[in-house]
């Protein structure tokens, strides 16, 4: 579920801690991340990159 909220067009502040605790309490790789690359807006995709590159 964490993952899915990860990437959900919601709320931003949600999104902000939903990558931070997907960072912190589960492993990679994040392939949800990749997946949904073009619903993550700009604001999270620098996080979202750190995520997969630090995965990969």
């Amino acid at each position: 579920m964490l993952k899915k909220v990860a990437v959900s067009p919601e709320e931003e502040d949600i999104i902000d801690e939903a990558l931070h605790l997907l960072e912190g309490y589960t492993d990679p790789p994040y392939s949800i991340l990749a997946a949904y690359w073009g619903n993550l807006s700009e604001k999270h995709k620098p996080k979202a990159l750190y995520l997969l590159q630090g995965a990969g």
